[in-house]
């Protein structure tokens, strides 16, 4: 995950949110965005003139006070945004779910990882079982440990893969599923208990998908309130600079003159 991800999850999840407006609120929300936008340049600009009424603005300031403005305009589009992210939040996890089971680079990778860590456990018996560079597809867990290490192996990777793809949803939510590698354990009970066929690590992705979508599906309510006070945190720091840089400069002027 790096900062770039996590960007073009933010505006993901915003643009997803305007979308979801009627065109008549998206209108009067981008009006309102502007108009804010322009307030808060015209404060920008006049606001030093409180303690130097001979402050003249330079071209630095007027690089900052369009920083100001932008930043404004896209936290008011964001905090409108933000209002559809329960919405917008359900959709994207359970896209997650359904992509997450075709994605046969995550499947590759959990079976190597699973396979060589059951295998390390020195429990079971690997004759007959080809390794992943063999083309293998299975991994015998004939063993609670080596059952129980498996699902949370595929849980965990999973979890991962969600933090991935949805950077900023991943830091909003509180993502665990610490009782999924006991429910494919009882799953692989229960399917040797029928058959002797082997387990599908398909079986351990669907239910680790599964409880991962239903947890992050219990914490949507919440997000927005998070959301938003994240987005004002956000907002009040940014606008420090360009402020705090002005009002600087304009002391500095008022100190050189006196």
């Amino acid at each position: 995950m790096n900062v770039l991800d996590e960007l073009q999850d933010i505006v993901l999840v915003i643009i997803s949110g305007l979308n979801k407006l009627q065109p008549k609120d998206l209108l009067i929300t981008v009006v309102l965005a502007l108009v804010f936008s322009l307030l808060v340049a015209a404060i920008c600009i006049n606001y030093s003139k409180l303690w130097n009424k001979t402050y003249k603005a330079n071209s630095m300031q007027v690089a900052m006070t369009l920083i100001a403005s932008i930043v404004t305009l896209v936290c008011v589009l964001a905090y409108v945004g933000l209002s559809n992210i329960e919405e917008v939040a359900t959709t994207l996890v359970i896209k997650w779910k359904a992509e997450l089971k075709s994605d046969q680079q995550y499947e590759a990778e959990s079976f190597f990882t699973a396979y060589y860590k059951v295998k390390d456990l020195g429990l079971e018996n690997f004759t007959g079982y080809q390794s992943p560079e063999e083309g293998g597809n299975f991994i015998p867990t004939n063993h609670d440990e080596s059952r129980l290490l498996s699902g949370k192996i595929y849980t965990e990777n999973a979890i991962f893969n969600f933090k991935k793809r949805h950077a900023f949803l991943g830091a909003l939510f509180s993502v665990n599923a610490d009782e999924a590698p006991e429910r494919i354990k009882e799953d692989m009970e229960s399917h040797f208990n029928k058959t002797k066929t082997a387990y599908l690590s398909t079986d351990a992705i669907e239910i680790a998908s599964s409880i991962i979508q239903d947890k992050l599906l219990e914490q949507t309510p919440k997000v927005v309130y998070y959301a938003r006070i994240v987005l004002v945190t956000v907002f009040f720091i940014a606008q420090l600079i360009p402020f705090g840089f002005i009002g600087y400069a304009a002391y500095n002027q008022l100190k050189v003159r006196t």
